[in-house]
């Protein structure tokens, strides 16, 4: 439950595919970009989301965590595996990373 809201797994399980933490020249992490393996409807819809850009096919499928778009992509070349979900509420999306710290 977040704010109120109900979520629960897609129907995706807990894995969508790997995924980079985007990083600035700095170091820090504004962003995470899903290399989905398939791209469902569910995922599809949630690419409208505000801070989500992607295409069609989803891939990738990116999330920025703020207004900052500017990342470098030699150190946002992560390709973890860990566990990742789309969830669902009644009218929301919530994404699921394993997080290196």
């Amino acid at each position: 439950m977040l704010e109120g809201e109900v979520f629960k797994d897609s129907g995706a399980g807990d894995w969508l595919g790997f995924y980079d933490w985007l990083r600035t020249k700095t170091g820090n992490i504004i962003g995470v970009r899903l290399w989905a393996d398939e791209a469902s409807h569910h995922l599809r819809a949630a690419g409208g989301c505000v801070n989500v850009i992607t295409n069609t096919e989803c891939f990738p499928f990116v999330v920025f965590l703020g207004d900052e778009r500017e990342f470098v992509d030699e150190n946002s070349c992560d390709q973890d595996f860990g566990s990742n979900m789309l969830l669902l509420s009644s009218g929301k999306f919530a994404l699921t990373f394993s997080s290196p710290r």
